[in-house]
């Protein structure tokens, strides 16, 4: 890999998600417990996801202020935004069709 100039640059490359919003195809392998956190100055509640894209990468997303009714083991078209956060990137579920 060449020419590469950002971080964002080098993570299309090598096929990773980029910030910003995004919609995929991934397939749902895990459900984890109900959450609260804390963002400027608000509290919310939140429900972790592990799903798998088609190259068999696994990524955590958030949904806040409620949970979803997903199946594990389902393929789910998913919008989400990539953002950074205090650990590195944090994924956030926007809608799922």
């Amino acid at each position: 890999i060449s020419s590469i100039t950002s971080e964002s640059e080098l993570r299309d490359k090598i096929g990773l998600y980029s910030l910003g919003t995004h919609t995929d195809v991934l397939t749902l392998t895990e459900i984890g417990e109900p959450g609260f956190g804390f963002k400027d100055g608000n509290s919310y509640t939140y429900t972790d996801y592990k799903f798998v894209d088609s190259k068999g990468v696994e990524y955590e997303m958030k949904y806040t202020n409620g949970s979803l009714n997903l199946v594990v083991g389902n393929n789910y078209t998913i919008t989400f935004d990539v953002s950074e956060g205090t650990f590195g990137y944090e994924f956030t579920i926007q809608s799922i069709n």
